[in-house]
């Protein structure tokens, strides 16, 4: 069972109405993810190293690149999405970004258990803790560094929620070989929020596992800040689609993500060192290449308890803002734009 709450049940016409709308919706999405990839110039491989399977997006204009560029996707994100990313910052269009931003070659991992692992997961029900997680992404990390790219490469690492957290921890792990690290509103245990966690243990929120519209609507308002005084970001007409293609992804295991979720909560009380900090073990040297973005009206990743950790001085404010959207409606990332285009565009 997932979750406790009161479930408002759909008129057979209303019900009618949204399974015609799926199909539409999320051939819509499809395609709209499809030329976004396109654009983009990242194609999707896998390889195989020793006993792990590396799943990745990946853009390369030399085959022993110097400068690399890793991007990481947040909790139940599709890691097609950072194609929207490379297309924002125009970072494999040489027409659209300065020479300073351009790389020689773009990684985006695919998180465990998402994509293309997630049947494996799913199948064993080999949920992953943090740690597996950031050992998971620290070692495609160094296969990359060791054996593709070039022997003087510079690699520089941004990540979002989930991202951020994994992006600050191979930051702690391997503080000389990255050039510059930006995270923003990272989910490291100490900053996460109080309320979102128990909400969800408690089951009066499925957050990143809805079943439903009111729990996607519900969602979808949880990355918004002031939630209940907004229209949905997210146009209605789409809903149905989204809810599809999640339901498609998960049909053998229907409340895979929040298995998911409980196991990373639950792994919280016997966290091993490395990620049961209280505060930023960075030191004033290294964080100097470090950015951290936050959004003040953040209500999953908890915006005081990230000014604890790091120091609100350490810490670019992005006013307004929540863990996915602004007070208009607008992506957070359309805010932090000029914000990341400035700090990797700094040269050594």
């Amino acid at each position: 069972m997932v979750g406790n709450k009161q479930k408002g049940k759909e008129t057979p016409l209303r019900s009618f109405q949204h399974s015609l709308e799926a199909p539409i919706a999320r051939s819509l999405l499809r395609l709209a993810s499809r030329v976004e990839m396109k654009k983009s110039g990242l194609v999707r491989e896998s390889k195989t190293v020793g006993d792990r399977t590396f799943h990745y997006l990946v853009w390369k204009k030399s085959e022993q690149p110097q400068r690399v560029l890793f991007l990481f996707h947040g909790l139940s994100q599709k890691v097609e999405e950072l194609a929207g990313v490379v297309n924002k910052f125009g970072f494999t269009d040489p027409k659209q970004s300065s020479s300073s931003l351009q790389y020689d070659a773009i990684y985006c991992a695919e998180a465990l258990g998402h994509g293309q692992d997630l049947e494996r997961v799913a199948k064993h029900q080999a949920y992953p803790s943090q740690l597996d997680i950031l050992d998971y992404y620290d070692d495609f990390f160094q296969h990359v560094r060791s054996t593709v790219a070039g022997a003087k490469a510079t690699f520089d690492l941004f990540g979002f929620s989930l991202g951020g957290a994994i992006v600050y921890h191979l930051k702690v792990r391997h503080p000389d070989a990255i050039r510059k690290t930006a995270i923003l509103a990272p989910s490291l245990v100490a900053c996460v929020s109080d309320t979102y966690k128990e909400d969800f243990i408690k089951g009066r929120k499925n957050h990143f596992a809805f079943q439903d519209r009111s729990d996607l609507k519900e969602f979808v308002r949880d990355l918004c800040p002031d939630s209940t005084k907004k229209p949905n970001p997210i146009p209605k007409f789409f809903w149905a689609g989204i809810l599809k293609m999640r339901h498609q992804s998960v049909r053998d295991c229907p409340d895979y993500w929040h298995k998911y979720m409980e196991t990373l909560l639950k792994h919280e009380s016997s966290l091993p060192a490395e990620f049961d900090l209280k505060s930023n073990v960075l030191t004033d040297e290294q964080m100097k290449d470090v950015l951290v973005l936050w959004a003040r009206l953040d209500c999953c990743c908890d915006f005081q308890k990230g000014a604890e950790f790091f120091g609100e001085d350490a810490i670019t404010t992005i006013e307004d803002g929540g863990h996915g959207f602004m007070s208009d409606n607008s992506p957070l990332l359309f805010h932090v734009v000029p914000h990341l285009t400035e700090f990797l565009s700094e040269t050594e």
